[in-house]
């Protein structure tokens, strides 16, 4: 999402450049928004990504639990 904000940035200045008419603050405005939105997510996803570790280490359980086993009961 930050690449996000950098693309907003440079179209904001293009768009600025080309046509030299803008709202006074646009471009700066869409620019901050646009960085500050995306560090935002890339934070809410590491913090996502370690709680979701912090809770698979603290249930220690195994992915999966096996039931019976019939093959080994065959033989007796």
């Amino acid at each position: 999402m930050i690449l996000f904000g950098i693309g907003v940035f440079i179209h904001v200045m293009y768009l600025k450049v080309r046509y030299e008419t803008s709202v006074p603050g646009f471009a700066f405005l869409s620019i901050i928004i646009s960085v500050f939105a995306g560090a935002q997510l890339l934070s809410l996803g590491i913090i996502g990504e370690y709680l979701a570790r912090i809770h698979l280490r603290m249930t220690d359980r195994p992915t999966y639990v096996v039931d019976s086993d019939d093959d080994a009961n065959e033989g007796t």
